[in-house]
């Protein structure tokens, strides 16, 4: 059985940023059309990618999904599977430190 496992899609959590243009580029690929834009929006954090998100909208959007769990399941055990971006911003907010542990942290 499942061991009382109950399962949810959450609104807020959705993937790792909408990334616009770029949606299905690898990161080479996304330099390669614009080198300029790609480097400002890696850059800064309140830079969004083309037609897409800054990593500071993402934030926003995270942390109220963050937030919003722990007061719907205040005192239970909450698994949240994620992508990359989610994860290192909510690593970021946990540790109370600056954005720039965005693009010097790395996850596999």
């Amino acid at each position: 059985g499942s061991g009382g496992f109950q399962g949810s899609i959450e609104a807020g959590t959705r993937s790792q940023g909408h990334v616009g243009e770029c949606e299905g580029l690898s990161f080479g690929e996304a330099r390669e059309r614009d080198p300029e834009l790609h480097a400002r929006w890696l850059g800064d954090y309140t830079a969004p990618a083309p037609d897409g998100e800054s990593f500071a909208q993402v934030a926003e959007r995270v942390i109220a999904a963050k937030d919003q769990l722990v007061q719907e399941y205040s005192g239970q055990t909450v698994v949240v599977v994620s992508h990359v971006t989610p994860i290192k911003t909510l690593l970021q907010h946990a540790l109370t430190v600056g954005p720039e542990l965005l693009f010097h942290l790395h996850l596999d």
